[in-house]
């Protein structure tokens, strides 16, 4: 009988992050099951579907802990802008990206977040700023996406080297439109 290592349900947007352990003698043989009543008429029973988990997947251990903080400004035409949802994320090219920490702007539009993640090679963070800044119909949000240089992500619990975007203008940035992150 196969032992379980982990479980969760997906958020209101379908995404899911599931982080399991297990000890062995061998080597973990890893899978994953999805159940779902996606396309059934009748809610009784539930479909499963199940992926092998490759074993460049699967740790034997822990990796080093990675933090990093980023802190700054907003504004909107020349005024602070509070209320922007801002997030860390650790781009991976294969996987869902980790999310690492999660704010909001104060008032007078400061933010200051750090996030850590644990990582068999290095962080490859992004920041995401979601707002409605210059937006004459509210329905959805602009979203920029800017990386942070490697430089600034610290090897430990606590952030050495914090980078400061300084002031950002949101008025001035590409638009690209959120319709998934509510407020």
């Amino acid at each position: 009988m196969d032992d379980k290592l982990g479980e969760t349900q997906t958020d209101n947007t379908g995404y899911f992050k599931l982080v399991g352990t297990g000890s062995e003698v061998s080597r973990l043989n890893v899978k994953f099951n999805v159940y779902h009543r996606c396309g059934k008429t009748l809610p009784v029973c539930y479909y499963k579907y199940s992926w092998a988990v490759p074993q460049s997947y699967v740790s034997s251990g822990t990796y080093p802990q990675k933090t990093v903080r980023v802190y700054g400004k907003l504004t909107c035409k020349g005024q602070p802008y509070g209320g922007a949802k801002i997030k860390l994320y650790d781009h991976d090219t294969f996987t869902l990206d980790d999310k690492l920490a999660e704010g909001r702007s104060n008032a007078d539009g400061t933010f200051d977040l750090e996030g850590m993640g644990n990582e068999r090679t290095r962080l490859n963070v992004k920041m995401n700023i979601y707002h409605r800044c210059d937006k004459t119909i509210p329905l959805c949000y602009y979203k920029h996406s800017f990386p942070v240089p490697y430089t600034y992500i610290s090897a430990g619990p606590r952030a050495t080297n914090p980078y400061n975007v300084q002031t950002l203008e949101l008025s001035m940035l590409e638009k690209e439109r959120d319709c998934f992150n509510k407020k």
